[in-house]
């Protein structure tokens, strides 16, 4: 019940990273109604923890594990969000850091630029920490976006 209340919509419903770090950060609107919690204070409550005693698997208690959608929608979600903390880490503020994702992602829509900037492919790694980005085989840095 938690997941259908607080869960996050496809990458497809999002039109900026922004809007996916709003959620993040400071909740989902809810036209009519108000806004919901932030996801951040959701996953920090009820997100994967480890197991009391042997510190090992995890147990996603807000997440459903029987709906293949659920860890999809997830994933996609918080590799945005993960790249926008990256980008924070590395000293911008969150508004650049957004300004540089969307920059990337140029006139392709979010799950499109998941899919080409942000997935990772297996054996690779999302950033290495001069920025570069791994996507399939291919590197690309900020310097080859186009402006």
């Amino acid at each position: 019940w938690t997941w259908e209340c607080w869960g996050t919509d496809t990458l497809g419903a999002y039109q900026t990273c922004g809007d996916v770090w709003r959620v993040w950060t400071e909740g989902a609107l809810v036209e009519g109604v108000g806004q919901k919690v932030p996801l951040q204070m959701v996953e920090r409550q009820w997100g994967a923890k480890k197991i009391v005693g042997i510190k090992k698997g995890s147990h996603q208690r807000w997440r459903p594990t029987g709906d293949t959608n659920v860890p999809k929608k997830w994933h996609q979600f918080i590799a945005i969000v993960d790249r926008i903390q990256l980008e924070i880490e590395q000293g911008k503020s969150s508004t650049e850091a957004i300004a540089t994702l969307d920059k990337m992602r140029g006139n392709d829509s979010l799950p499109r630029f998941f899919v080409t900037h942000l997935q990772v492919k297996k054996g690779k790694r999302m950033a290495d920490s001069d920025g570069t980005i791994e996507a399939a085989s291919v590197k690309q840095t900020q310097s080859d976006v186009p402006s």
